[in-house]
């Protein structure tokens, strides 16, 4: 069973979403954590800004259990509250390779078709993968995710104009400020989404561009490649007051703009301040009531905008639709030969000794001519029976929607149990 428990910006708010955010260290040793359970086989560990999500190959029967075993595990892993883990969803085999498929094509992401998380997503993969805790059922569902996420964004306009959430806190510059060619802008940090909004800043014409960030070299090769201007990260919480735009976009595990750095704004200010955290956790800490002249914005802030993208954009979702269910099919048809093949295999054999051992009873109290007639019979009918319920079989399982009719199958015709005679016969010889 392929499983997907997780959280994302539609479910949980920031404070509850910042709280799931994992450096890669606490990802292994969490995905250690579960594969030493021995129902999980396979399992990767996605985390950004808006989604923490995990994503299992698991040999559990029930469901259930496994997803109150995981939330519970999560629960004690952060510290959280058991009211903080309704946020949570599960979705089990068709519908968990349907939402992995999205989340690669940025169907699931706050701006419609966004870039970043396909990368995200090849990361945490890669973080599995070279450590062994994939397998062959994640390997082949992640890279048909790979795939299903470049055909979206080579095959349709999904991703045109507004495609990240760095770049529409831009959009929202541009709006609140109208104009940015006389403005000054200064972003902090230079990880991912802070290089694409100092691109996007740069690409508007901005009038100055400062950059800060704690790792200096790598900010001031940033500073350098748009034209930017490098400001030392200890003391840029003195000199807000001098910029008309703050973008703070860091991996700080607390805030590094505080209360009382706002606060002090109101009698240093003398034209408006406009402030976009796009940091998870969050790294602009909201003081009980912000000075008149400052504007103060989070990710979730940035929905309302986001959501007009989406509309403009619902033709373009349903040509992506249609690549993603065709990649979904062609992974579930996999998927349910990878299944059925050993299980019509034993039942093929199941079904030939049942009829030879009910034969060989009659083989020596019957003439040779009724006994061959007899087992032509037999065998006409032994075939007859077995593509009767394999065809039934595969039209249940619906193309690997429901997978728990294979282990059905394998309850009611005693399959394991013959694995286990074999394998006691073989290790008797």
């Amino acid at each position: 069973m392929i499983c997907v428990v997780g959280i994302n910006h539609t479910t949980a708010p920031v404070e509850i979403r910042e709280k799931f955010s994992s450096s890669d260290e606490e990802t292994v040793s969490l995905l250690k954590d579960l594969l030493s359970l021995s129902t999980i086989d396979e399992a990767v560990f996605l985390s950004t800004c808006n989604r923490s999500e995990l994503y299992l190959v698991t040999s559990a029967e029930n469901g259930e259990v496994l997803r109150r075993d995981i939330l519970e595990r999560l629960r004690s892993w952060k510290n959280a509250k058991a009211e903080e883990m309704d946020c949570f969803y599960h979705y089990r085999n068709s519908h968990a390779v349907r939402h992995v498929l999205g989340v690669a094509a940025g169907l699931d992401s706050m701006v419609l078709g966004e870039n970043q998380v396909l990368g995200q997503l090849k990361q945490a993969y890669r973080l599995s993968a070279t450590r062994g805790m994939t397998g062959r059922i994640l390997d082949r569902l992640f890279h048909k995710a790979f795939e299903s996420g470049k055909r979206v964004r080579t095959e349709t306009r999904l991703n045109k104009g507004s495609s990240s959430v760095s770049s529409t806190a831009v959009e929202l510059a541009v709006d609140t400020l109208e104009e940015l060619h006389d403005k000054s802008a200064l972003l902090v940090g230079t990880g991912e989404a802070g290089t694409l909004v100092l691109q996007s800043l740069s690409d508007r014409g901005c009038g100055e561009l400062y950059v800060a960030g704690r790792n200096p070299k790598r900010s001031a090769e940033a500073a350098a490649q748009y034209g930017a201007k490098f400001r030392e990260y200890e003391a840029v919480m003195e000199s807000l007051h001098e910029y008309d735009l703050v973008i703070v976009s860091t991996s700080a595990p607390q805030p590094i703009i505080r209360s009382e750095h706002i606060l002090r704004l109101s009698s240093l200010l003398k034209k408006p301040l406009l402030i976009i955290d796009l940091s998870v956790p969050r790294n602009v800490q909201t003081p009980p009531q912000n000075p008149a002249l400052v504007f103060l914005y989070n990710v979730d802030d940035l929905q309302a905008r986001i959501e007009r993208t989406k509309a403009r954009r619902s033709e373009e979702v349903e040509k992506a639709q249609l690549i993603l269910n065709s990649q979904r099919e062609e992974f579930l048809s996999w998927l349910t030969s990878l299944q059925l093949s050993p299980t019509i295999h034993k039942l093929k054999q199941k079904t030939h000794s049942l009829y030879e051992e009910q034969l060989s009873t009659l083989k020596k109290k019957i003439p040779v001519e009724e006994y061959q007639r007899l087992e032509e019979f037999t065998s006409y009918l032994e075939g007859r029976w077995l593509g009767l319920i394999i065809r039934n079989l595969r039209n249940l399982t619906e193309g690997g929607r429901n997978l728990g009719y294979i282990e059905m199958l394998h309850t009611l015709f005693q399959l394991e149990e013959q694995e286990k005679n074999k394998d006691g016969m073989d290790g008797g010889k």
